[in-house]
């Protein structure tokens, strides 16, 4: 299969940088500054999209009408342009390997690109984003009375068995963090579906890494919305325009979107749950399986990998993945 890559970054060295070491891996990489200037056949290949998450515009998703009815739907989203360590190491014009060895985000970013042309489906497995020497675990709830109470105990055990707890910088926004990815599903099968919720939580540790895996076996997840709280932001900059005629400031619509109020604080209904998640974990996968096949049945899955041994200087730079399959 080839391992077509569309890679959006409005900053020419982290582009450069960022494509030599895709191209190293060995993918066609189609790099862009701005989305605008994607020609419209890239659309209709089964790619990679690879977004530096600034570029996004919550307020012109037209195009996502086009990739709803695709067969396959893949994104990663990242923000390397504030990760101030990525950017030093570029600025030293250190080698696309180099950067590949010195910058686990870098090296995470590809490794999950390749397995998102991997015809075996690693991307579902937690084993993919472990080392050699790990250990995996899972447990069920269903017919619960406190789905969200069970996990909490389930994965608090697993901490305090395996000396994990004190790796984790902060423990309340981790399970912040996991309650908020329990509560959707829990949510989405009790009021939307009407039925008895029933999950499935996968965990596991390597020696610089916990992965957890909440999942259910219903695919029912919808692309746009969930597209939608991936790129949503808490807040815009504040732009009010004066109307003087009626001596009062009125939002100017050209500069903060719908759902956010005067001073630019998102108050939607929906979507402060992934930010909120986002806060607490360092990776977040999202996977929605439609069909069943031979291979792999049906799902919504979310996978959040925390790290032990996160440095500071990598605090403002994520990547999150979105598979539809």
């Amino acid at each position: 299969m080839n391992k077509n890559l569309v890679l959006i970054i409005n900053n020419e060295s982290l582009l450069k940088s960022i494509s030599g070491a895709f191209v190293e891996k060995d993918f066609t990489v189609f790099p862009f500054y701005h989305f605008e200037d994607v020609p419209d056949y890239l659309f209709s290949m089964e790619n990679l999209f690879i977004w530096e998450i600034g570029e996004i515009d919550p307020r012109n998703l037209k195009w996502v009408d086009f990739l709803k009815e695709q067969k396959t739907i893949k994104f990663i989203l990242i923000d390397f342009i504030n990760d101030a360590f990525l950017m030093s190491l570029i600025h030293a014009d250190t080698t696309p390997q180099e950067l590949y060895e010195k910058s686990y985000k870098l090296r995470d970013l590809i490794n999950m690109s390749e397995m998102v042309f991997d015809s075996d489906y690693s991307f579902v497995n937690l084993s993919s984003y472990l080392k050699l020497n790990s250990f995996i675990f899972s447990h069920e709830i269903k017919e619960g009375e406190n789905y969200l109470e069970e996990a909490e105990i389930v994965i608090t055990d697993f901490l305090k068995k395996n000396n994990l707890a004190a790796g984790i910088k902060d423990l309340d926004l981790f399970f912040l963090a996991l309650g908020e990815v329990v509560e959707n599903f829990i949510e989405y099968q009790l009021i939307r579906l009407n039925k008895t919720p029933s999950i499935i939580i996968e965990y596991g540790y390597d020696n610089e890494k916990i992965i957890i895996s909440v999942r259910d076996d219903l695919g029912k997840a919808n692309f746009l919305p969930l597209f939608k709280s991936f790129i949503r932001k808490t807040s815009v900059q504040k732009k009010i325009q004066e109307e003087v005629s009626q001596n009062e400031n009125k939002r100017n619509k050209d500069n903060i979107p719908d759902d956010y109020n005067k001073e630019g604080i998102y108050i939607g209904a929906q979507g402060r749950g992934m930010s909120i998640i986002k806060q607490g974990v360092h990776r977040l996968i999202s996977i929605v399986k439609k069909e069943s096949e031979k291979e792999i049945s049906k799902r919504t899955q979310f996978i959040f990998i925390v790290y032990l041994d996160k440095r500071e200087l990598e605090d403002n730079s994520s990547v999150n993945m979105l598979v539809f399959f």
